[in-house]
This record gives structure tokens, sequence and C-alpha cells, in this order.
């Protein structure tokens, strides 16, 4: 916590700086123009501190949430002197310059910062796919891990965070540019909504540098044994949080891969075999033991079954799995002559014993003969590939999942197993009653409490058995963490001139950016639930700049122009209300009464008062974990 003091210090003032400049607009074109300003004030509510120059007190506000100039005349509902001095005795012309140089000092800041952040050097996460969603938009796209993101409808994209950003404000489908290699490619991808985040999303994962074991895993929660042990057997292997997972059981790092192979450890008896990278560089081998959980009490039981993915559910467009012959609904029989026993085994079955996704592309080119059931017949498919990376993206290309009626893999070590169940085998019924879906067989599993159940079963299509089979209680091995990944990250460092340009185009793309925001969040297209106020500012300022003071300074500059957008809405109270007024009393010849612009001034307060609410309110649902 105290490392992390000057962060938010250097925050604090870098929004209180755009807080100023804002100001400081507001404050040069009134005096340029002639208008007394009374007040120049930094913050709302009680002073802290004041001074007074001439006829300008300068006030510091206890509460840092904005600030204001307050000039002689400039309140439309209270009748003015008359005299020179005055807001209200100036033109048009000039007050409109009045009202709108805070806008223009905000953006002013952006066009100097962002250029000079591009000139220092800004750290971006890499705009590279580490993975795709499964059936999600990237997925049917064709979109792979590796890939790189260059542009959305003709936009550059410098950061990974560009491309959820560019496509929440979308609106529909997107021209998307990949470079693959040394091959760039366009693809026209529609954006669905995310069910967690409830924004348009295409089903992508960021490139990770390095993987880790992270800090809350060597935590030890109160009174609790199993996280104490599961401490002590990291560290008896030597994993520490500066240690790089390399492989896992050994798969190299791939998230979709992963995620798999954690799923079966869960519940497997074998040790889980890590290849570390130390902090020296060196790398070596640990082996974890299991560690078992024993949740019998809350009526979790195990049969050591599980659903036999060998069914083809969906194919990649325009992919080798597709133009090999494959068809939706196949189901995988025998890859060269040899029967698929647990539907874990095709992967190495593809590469004639070999896994591709464990040994990388030193294989060479192989052809496998695939034996599927197609609409109650039998068929072949010859598969033909170059590579063991290109087997790796055959695995990718298409779903598997299980055939109804239920058939079942076999858990070498369970229950089921022991008494004879074998991979294949097809589940009739438990107990006397049918049993057609996955869920069915849990429930009957659950219920037995562990007693012996009779599980009627169909093998090889014709024979039926009965076996007796009692549940065991289910073991959860939590030896092994979540990982943490770190992002690959690049510097981007442009020379003066190209700095400029850059600069330009991305405060416009901001801008951009933000009025598309506002768009989809009126159109329900993004939900107001991500508006965030000056909690979400103040915590993601000093996320950024813990990255790199460049990172933070590009922060401060969206910050900026979204106060610039913002103010520059027609809301009585904010400066677009005070030109909207300008605006009408220039086409009308005289302004609004006062008892209108009264009203207005009103409604725009408490409009403006009710949006700083909601967006406080997110704020807090998010600080504590309710959103």
């Amino acid at each position: 916590m105290l490392n992390d003091l000057p962060f938010y210090f250097l925050t604090a003032f870098g929004i209180g700086f755009i807080i100023f400049i804002h100001e400081l607009g507001h404050f040069m074109a009134a005096r340029a123009v002639g208008v007394r300003v009374e007040a120049f004030s930094i913050g709302f509510g009680p002073k802290l501190f004041s001074f007074r120059r001439g006829d300008t007190e300068y006030r510091c506000g206890l509460v840092p949430l904005g600030g204001y100039v307050k000039m002689a005349g400039e309140d439309p509902t209270r009748p003015t002197t008359g005299k020179p001095d005055e807001f209200g005795s100036k033109t048009v012309a000039q007050r409109v310059l009045v009202i709108s140089a805070g806008v223009i000092m905000n953006m002013i800041f952006a066009l100097v910062a962002i250029p000079l952040a591009f000139t220092i050097g800004v750290p971006f996460e890499s705009p590279e796919i580490g993975g795709t969603q499964r059936l999600g938009p990237a997925w049917k796209a064709g979109l792979r891990a590796g890939d790189r993101v260059v542009a959305i409808d003709d936009t550059p994209i410098l950061t990974f965070e560009d491309i959820p950003l560019d496509l929440a404000v979308a609106g529909g489908p997107v021209d998307v540019e990949v470079r693959r290699g040394a091959l760039t490619f366009h693809t026209v991808i529609t954006p669905e909504i995310d069910s967690v985040r409830g924004v348009p999303a295409i089903g992508i994962a960021p490139v990770a540098a390095s993987v880790r074991v992270p800090a809350s895993a060597f935590v030890a929660a109160d009174a609790d044994p199993k996280s104490a042990a599961r401490i002590a057997a990291l560290a008896s292997a030597g994993l520490s949080t500066e240690s790089e997972v390399l492989r896992l059981n050994g798969l190299p790092y791939n998230r979709t891969w992963w995620e798999t192979e954690a799923q079966r450890i869960r519940t497997s008896d074998a040790p889980v075999e890590l290849i570390l990278r130390a902090a020296d560089g060196q790398e070596r081998a640990v082996r974890l033991a299991p560690l078992w959980e024993n949740p019998s009490e809350t009526g979790a039981w195990r049969l050591g079954v599980e659903p036999r993915a060998d069914r083809v559910s969906a194919l990649r467009p325009k992919s080798l799995a597709a133009e090999c012959g494959l068809r939706v609904g196949d189901i995988i029989l025998r890859v060269d002559g040899t029967t698929l026993g647990h539907a874990d085994e095709l992967p190495a079955l593809l590469g004639g014993g070999i896994d591709p996704r464990r040994l990388g592309a030193e294989q060479g080119a192989h052809e496998s003969t695939l034996a599927v059931r197609r609409a109650d017949a039998e068929a072949t498919v010859v598969l033909r590939t170059a590579s063991a990376a290109a087997r790796s993206d055959f695995l990718d290309d298409l779903v598997l999942d299980a055939p109804t009626p239920l058939v079942v893999d076999v858990s070498r070590d369970g229950p089921a197993a022991a008494v004879g169940m074998q991979c294949g085998d097809r589940v009739l019924s438990i107990g006397g009653s049918t049993i057609n879906t996955w869920d069915e067989l849990k429930a009957a599993v659950r219920a037995s409490g562990g007693q012996s159940i009779v599980v009627s079963v169909e093998r090889a299509g014709t024979q039926r058995l009965d076996i007796t089979v009692a549940a065991q209680a289910a073991r959860v091995n939590a030896v092994l963490p979540s990982f943490a990944e770190t992002p690959k990250s690049e510097t981007v460092r442009l020379p003066i001139g190209a700095a400029i340009s850059a600069g330009i185009a991305h405060t416009g793309r901001v801008a951009m950016r933000v009025m598309q925001t506002l768009r989809s969040v009126f159109s329900g297209t993004v939900s107001s639930k991500h508006l965030g106020g000056i909690i979400t500012i103040f915590r993601a300022s000093v996320s950024y700049s813990q990255i790199a003071f460049t990172r933070g300074l590009l922060f401060l500059a969206l910050v900026s122009i979204n106060l610039a957008i913002l103010n520059i809405l027609p809301i009585p109270v904010l400066d677009g209300g005070w030109l909207m007024f300008l605006i009408i009393e220039k086409l009308r010849g005289a302004p609004l009464p006062e008892r209108a612009m009264a009203w207005f001034q009103w409604g725009g307060l408490a409009a403006v008062l009710g949006l700083m609410l909601y967006v406080t309110w997110n704020d807090v649902a998010r600080l504590v974990g309710w959103m």
C-alpha cells in the first residue's frame, strides 16, 4: 500500500490539473474580453485556503470533483447592472469564446499530452490474440491464437484494449484486418453481446507474455489447514511468485488447453508435472502430488464417468476440418484403424501416436483416415496435414460433444471402471429409471448417496448389461492453483513528426469513441452500468500510472477529452447548456426570459446531480464487488 502512495499523489495531481486547465481556459478568455472574474476555484465545498489578487479571489475547495470560475454578471436569472466588465454586457461571440474556452483547453491538453507520450514511448498490451472462444464470433470468422489485429473498420489498433472498446460502440458488423505471419487478410465479424459484461464482443483473449502462480495462492486463509497444506506443497516443490510456468503436464501454454487440463487434474490421482523457469532463466521440472479435498458432506458423489465427446457438433467455416469432409453430426469411431478409446486420445491418434500439442511443430506431414458414423452408416474421412501445427489447428476447428442418447467415457481410476464399465457404453437407466441426459445421470448418482446402484448399459450397439456400482465421495485435487497471465507488452515510440500525427489521430479517435459510447448507452447497445465516475477514473488512472508514466499521461488525455465532450453537451449548467442559450439568444435577438432560464438551470442541475449519483453508485458497486 505504501509503495502505491506516489501513484495516488500523481493521479490526484493529474486529475486536478485537468480541472485546473479547464477553468483556466474560462478565466483567460474572460480576462481577454474584459470580463471581471470574481472567483477562480479548484474544487467545491468549504474553502481549504484562498487568497485575493486584484478583483479575483483564488480558492481551493474541499471536494476535488471539479471547479468553477465566477464571473461578474454571469447568472442569467439575476438582473445585471449593465457595467461593461460584466459577462452579460459582452457580445454573443465574446460570451461564446468564454464559455467554450474550457473545452478548447481540454482538447489542447490532449493534443499536447498524446504526442509527448508517443515521443517518450508508450508500453501497450499487444493486440495479438491469445485464444478464441469456441463458437464465438471470432472463432466462426477463422481467427486463431497468434493472429494480430491490425485495424477495425480501417482504424489502426495500437493495443488490445482498443479492440473491445471499438467493438462495444461499433453498432453492427465490423471489418477486421488481421495479420497472420506474413499474411494479411480482412474478415467481417458481427459482435455478440457478452453475457458477463453486457457489451458487444467477439470472444477473444490477449496473448500472455508469461504465466505465473498468483501471489494469492501463497496466502493462507484464516483457520484453513487446506490452504496451508497447498502453500507448503507449492513451496516444497520450489514454486514462488517469481516462477514462470512453461508447461502443464507436457502442454505448452494455451488458454483452452490448460483450462481443459485443469478440469481433468481436479479428479486425477496422477501428480501434476510442471516445467518452470526461475528468475535466473534456468528451467526445471517439478511434480505436485494430489492434495485432496473431500466435499462428501455436501452430497457430491463420483461414479467415474463423463460424457463421451466424440460427436462433431460444430465446424469452423472454411477450415481444414470442414474441407476434409467432416460434417456436423459425425461420430468419430476409429483413426487409422485404431478404435477411439477415451475421447481425449484423439489428438495423439491424429499424429500417429504423437500428440501435436505436446511436442510442437517439429513433427512432419501426416495422413490420417477417420472412420465416422454418419446417419446410421459408416463413412471415411481422410485428413492430410503438413505439420503438427496444422493438426493442432484441426483440433481447434471442430467442437466435439456427447451424442444423444448418453454415451460415456470411463475414468481409468473410478468406481465404474473397477466393475467393468467401458468407454463407449451407452447408459440406458440407473436403478430402473431411464437416463437420457448428463444432468439426469448426475442427479441419479447424487441421490444414491454412495449406496450400490444398478446401471444398465448398451455395449457395441447390441449387448445389454446390468452393472452394480457404488459411487465414491467426490474428491477435488486442490493442489493446482489458478494461473496469472502477464500480458505481452510492446512499446510504441515515434519521432516527433509522426508522434504529432498519431496524437491528432488518437485524439480524434478517442473523441469519436466517447460520442459513440454515449450513443450506444442511449440506444441500449451498451449498458449504463458500464459508466463510471470519479472513483473509477481515479482507480484506472492509478493502474495505468503504475504501468508507465506515459500510459498514465495517455489516460489523463482521455479523461480530458471526456471532460470536454461531456461539458459541451446541451445541458443547462454545463458549458454546452450556456452555448445553447447563446445560440437561442442570437437567433431570437434577445435572451430567454429569466423565468425560463431559471427552470432550465434547475432542470439541468437535477439531471447532472442525478447522473453523478448514478455513476458514483456504479463506482461503489464495482468497488465492493456487486457488479
